[in-house]
């Protein structure tokens, strides 16, 4: 409904094609449709799992909404599309022309699978002379560049700068822990990973130079006993040893210039990411390309609306 009270001003009586995945909220929104007193024949929904794969499908469902009108052109709009169904929209829009429009916010790079990027031939012979895709295509670059804005690091306070690093020092050790080299991984390791160890903390945190590289690693053995009571696998004692060792000591000392190193990379990383895509359309010879910033980056890190018209 937002959608059309957008559109409407400047297109009489638009049509709305909604394309849903999960079959439940697919049928939550057609059955909150069916009550109202006079349900909006301009809303038409699709439930399909969009895939680069089954784009052919999709096009010949929404050939049949645009069968009836005088001018079978429609917008594709997405509005933070995950991972690869950024690419599948995309590849959508060059496809099909009658897509005469594109505005797509796209999130999740890190889901993206690994022939996703980079899209453009541009990206792809720069790296392929210079460095390589390794580096750039990991998960690791690709879930940095989808995490908080500078805008949003800039207004964090002392406090918080440390909470996050006991977290990134928590969870580093978690997953080692539970490496794919484990004996016996956890099958409730999302779980644990959510568990806020501030909350086992007896540290006086007020006090201390938080900001410090020498700021002393806090005592979070209660921590390690919480996390045993939700999985057996969970060994206190040697997640205690774990966290002790040299190696675990010395990346609390590395954690305040790794996580300064991310906030300086995810912006260029996500730029990357987002200027391939441009390249990519223009490659494919469409008029107008551009990025567009929809709005402010404190409500969410992911504002970059990346636009094209035919």
């Amino acid at each position: 409904m937002r959608m059309l009270s957008v559109v409407n001003p400047q297109i009489p009586r638009p049509r709305l094609v909604a394309v849903e995945a999960d079959p439940i909220i697919h049928s939550r929104a057609k059955e909150l449709e069916d009550k109202k007193v006079s349900p909006n024949d301009r809303i038409l929904r699709e439930c399909i799992r969009v895939t680069t794969d089954n784009l052919e499908n999709l096009r010949d469902r929404f050939r049949a909404h645009l069968s009836g009108l005088s001018v079978p052109y429609y917008l594709l709009c997405g509005l933070h599309c995950c991972g690869d169904l950024s690419v599948a929209a995309i590849n959508l829009f060059i496809s099909d022309p009658n897509a005469h429009s594109l505005a797509l916010i796209g999130c999740c790079y890190h889901k993206m699978t690994a022939q996703m990027f980079p899209l453009s031939a541009m990206l792809r012979e720069a790296l392929t002379q210079r460095c390589g895709f390794s580096a750039l295509t990991s998960t690791v670059a690709l879930r940095l560049a989808c995490q908080w804005s500078p805008q949003q690091w800039c207004r964090w306070s002392h406090l918080e700068v440390h909470q996050h690093r006991i977290r990134v020092f928590v969870r580093s050790v978690i997953q080692v822990f539970f490496g794919p080299h484990s004996a016996a991984p956890s099958p409730k390791l999302r779980e644990i990973v959510r568990i806020n160890p501030l909350n086992w903390l007896t540290d006086d945190l007020q006090s201390a130079n938080l900001l410090s590289v020498n700021q002393p690693l806090p005592n979070l053995t209660a921590y390690w006993r919480a996390l045993q009571k939700i999985d057996e696998h969970c060994d206190f004692e040697a997640l205690q040893c774990l966290a002790r060792t040299q190696a675990a000591v010395e990346l609390w000392r590395l954690l305040p210039g790794i996580l300064t190193l991310q906030q300086l990379m995810q912006p260029l990383l996500e730029a990357l990411i987002l200027s391939d895509r441009v390249w990519a359309l223009r490659e494919s010879g469409t008029p107008y390309v551009t990025l567009l910033r929809l709005f402010d980056p404190l409500l969410s890190p992911r504002c970059m609306a990346l636009v094209a018209e035919r």
